[in-house]
């Protein structure tokens, strides 16, 4: 999270629910996209307690898989990542939970540990001139990925859907500027560009 490693109140992640060892998929899964919700204490409660997921009556082990941030609709379970617009940074931080499994009603509370899919870039700026005044400052990484699809299976990411340029968000002073971008096994032809004024760095 943008609030280390903290949640906020009324964070909402999405549950699934899935028979033991298998791969997650329509003939395997339990509960699918249920909504949990947290007041920030890190504790998740159904947000429909109608819709609270039930371990299996059988006693059947079953795994759990999560992400955040909560989406209604996910198809074919890949999650839809799109970074062109950053102005609320947190609503595009995708966290992916993979490690609860083995479950059943005799371990009622499962504990999900979530990690980031996506990386940050952060930018310290500075000049020689102590008198250069940086506000106004805009900064951009072009040609990176924009768009691609995330597997809640396997938590792997497609090739890129589309690429551009993605602006950081520079702070009011323009001595710090950050942004998230998708992993990516090269970074050839990706620049960091730097404008203030009429000077491009």
């Amino acid at each position: 999270r943008t609030n280390g490693t903290m949640w906020d109140n009324g964070d909402s992640i999405g549950i699934y629910m899935k028979s033991a060892a298998d791969l997650l998929s329509s003939s395997s899964v339990l509960a699918e996209n249920v909504k949990y919700i947290t007041t920030g204490t890190g504790d998740f409660k159904s947000h429909n307690p109608d819709k609270a997921i039930a371990f299996p009556q059988t006693g059947d082990k079953v795994d759990f898989i999560a992400y955040y941030p909560y989406r209604k609709t996910i198809i074919g379970h890949k999650y839809p990542v799109n970074l062109t617009n950053q102005e609320n940074q947190s609503a595009v931080d995708l966290l992916y939970s993979n490690d609860a499994g083995g479950s059943d009603f005799n371990t009622p509370n499962i504990n999900m540990t979530f990690k980031h899919q996506l990386s940050k870039i952060l930018l310290n700026i500075s000049s020689t001139d102590t008198t250069l005044n940086l506000a106004g400052l805009t900064a951009e990484i072009t040609d990176a990925a924009t768009q691609a699809d995330f597997s809640l299976v396997d938590g792997t990411f497609s090739t890129p859907i589309s690429k551009g340029s993605i602006s950081f968000n520079v702070s009011a002073e323009g001595d710090f500027a950050e942004a998230i971008v998708m992993p990516a096994a090269s970074l050839a032809g990706m620049k960091i560009v730097i404008t203030l004024g009429t000077d491009t760095y």
